[in-house]
C-alpha cells in the first residue's frame, strides 16, 4: 500500500494584486489537494472494512514493543483440581536387588571400635539382632537401634517331590544264631467233629471192610460195618 504524497502549497495568492486572480494556479493547487486527499481515502479503504480494521492488515510482528506489551495475555487464576484418574495397570516386577550387607558385624559391645567411621557406615549387632548407622562423620554419632532380628515364622510350604530310590546298601551276612531251647509239650487237642460216613479200609491179612469213626464223650473210636462184612463172607 503506497503512501500518499505530502501536500505542500506552492502558490501564495496573497502575492497577487487585489485586482488580479490567477485561476490557473488555483486549479493546479486544488488538483494537488484532491490528489493527496484521494490517496488518503484509498489507503483508509484498504485498512478498514465496514468500519472496522480489515483482516491481515496488521499482524503481531508489525506492532511496536509497547503495543505488544499491552496485548500480552494476563495469566488467569488456577482452576480447581480435577478428579483423580483411574488407577493404572500394575507394572512388571523389577529385578531382584542385591541382598543387604552390613559394613561390619559383631557383638553390640564391639560397636565402639567403629565410632570413627564415616557417615552412612552400618554395624550389625549379631547378639541383639539390631542395626546401627553413623549419622555423621562425628565420633560415636550413631543412630537408634533398628530391629534386624529373625522374622515371624512363615506359612508351611508345599511338600517337595519324592526323591529317587537310594542305592541298596552293602553289608556282610551274619552267622546263623544258636538254636533256641525246646518248647514245652502242648496240651491234648480236642476233637469237635468227625465224618460219620463208612469208608472202605484194608486190614492186613484180612479182607477189606467198611468202617467209620465214632466220637462219643470226647472219645474217638472205630466202628466196623458188621452187616456189610457178613454179606461179603463166602
Amino acid at each position: 500500500m503506497a503512501q500518499p504524497q505530502k501536500y505542500e502549497r506552492r502558490k501564495d495568492f496573497a502575492e497577487n494584486a487585489s485586482d488580479q486572480v490567477d485561476l490557473q494556479s488555483i486549479n493546479e493547487e486544488l488538483d494537488r489537494v484532491a490528489e493527496s486527499v484521494n490517496a488518503v481515502i484509498a489507503n483508509v479503504g484498504e485498512l478498514q472494512k465496514d468500519g472496522s480494521l480489515a483482516n491481515g492488515i496488521v499482524n503481531y510482528d508489525n506492532l511496536s514493543a509497547e503495543a505488544k506489551k499491552q496485548l500480552a495475555p494476563i495469566p488467569g487464576k488456577d482452576g480447581t483440581p480435577g478428579k483423580d484418574g483411574a488407577p493404572g495397570k500394575d507394572g512388571k516386577d523389577g529385578d531382584v536387588g542385591p541382598s543387604f550387607q552390613a559394613d561390619a558385624r559383631g557383638n553390640v559391645a564391639e560397636r565402639s571400635s567403629y565410632d570413627s567411621r564415616p557417615k552412612g557406615f552400618c554395624f550389625l549387632a549379631i547378639d541383639t539382632g539390631e542395626l546401627f548407622f553413623k549419622l555423621s562423620d562425628d565420633v560415636s554419632d550413631w543412630s537408634q537401634a533398628y530391629s534386624f532380628a529373625k522374622g515371624e515364622k512363615g506359612d508351611k510350604g508345599d511338600p517337595g517331590q519324592r526323591g529317587e530310590q537310594g542305592v541298596p546298601g552293602v553289608g556282610i551276612k551274619g552267622d546263623p544264631g544258636d538254636p533256641g531251647p525246646q518248647g514245652e509239650p502242648g496240651k491234648d487237642g480236642i476233637v469237635t467233629s468227625v465224618s460219620t460216613a463208612f469208608t472202605t479200609i484194608s486190614i492186613v491179612g484180612k479182607r477189606t471192610v467198611k468202617a467209620r469213626p465214632v466220637l462219643k464223650d470226647g472219645v474217638l473210636s472205630i466202628e466196623l460195618d458188621v452187616e456189610a462184612r457178613a454179606r461179603s463172607a463166602p
